[in-house]
């Protein structure tokens, strides 16, 4: 598939704008490439006036993975402004399989993509 690189890229990019919005502190984020199979796994401390946002997410991000709607538009994501709308559509139909936990204060994310 062309442009795999650029596109774990834009799925890291989108989830880190994510968290910034839902007033996160602390992010961290592991990215870990084996063989034909990426996981990328997001963490830190939320604001919990967002909890609604962060079950949302969760939606979006578990649309399934949708090749046609991918190559269509992951070229375009990753250019909005922190204030500006999400593509996180788009990053779930670039994922195989997304996993949101969350507490009062904690929230979670792993994302899975196969190449």
């Amino acid at each position: 598939m062309k442009h795999n690189k650029k596109k774990l890229l834009i799925i890291v990019e989108e989830l880190m704008m994510c968290f910034l919005k839902l007033g996160c502190t602390g992010i961290n984020v592991d990215f870990n490439v084996e063989g034909q199979e990426c996981v990328v796994r997001i963490w830190g401390k939320y604001d919990p006036i967002y909890r609604e946002h962060v079950q949302k997410l969760e939606n979006n991000l578990n649309c399934g993975r949708n090749i046609e709607l991918e190559e269509c538009y992951w070229s375009i994501t990753g250019c909005g402004e922190i204030n500006q709308g999400s593509e996180l559509y788009v990053v779930g139909s670039m994922l195989d399989k997304c996993t949101v936990l969350y507490d009062d204060e904690n929230l979670e994310v792993l994302a899975y993509r196969k190449a």
